[in-house]
C-alpha cells in the first residue's frame, strides 16, 4: 500500500503556522541550516525534516500522542 504522507511537503507559510512563529524566523532557521528544506524553489520542507527539527526541539514530545495506560 502506498502511503500518501511519506512524501508529504510543508510550505514556509504552513511550517511557520505548526510551530506557531513567524515566517521570517523559519527564513532564518533555513539560512543556519537548523531546518533544511528538500526543495529550495519555491522552499518546501519534508514531514521527515520538520518531524525532526521539532523533536530536537522538544524530545519528550512523543509523550503527548501516547495513549492513556
Amino acid at each position: 500500500m502506498y502511503n500518501h504522507n511519506y512524501n508529504k511537503t510543508f510550505s514556509v507559510r504552513e511550517v511557520s503556522e505548526i510551530i506557531g512563529v513567524e515566517r521570517s524566523a523559519i527564513y532564518r532557521l533555513i539560512k543556519n541550516r537548523k531546518l533544511i528544506p528538500n526543495i529550495t524553489r519555491p522552499i518546501r520542507i519534508a514531514k521527515a525534516n520538520l518531524q525532526t527539527f521539532v523533536l530536537k526541539k522538544a524530545p519528550k514530545a512523543p509523550v503527548l500522542w501516547e495513549s492513556d495506560r
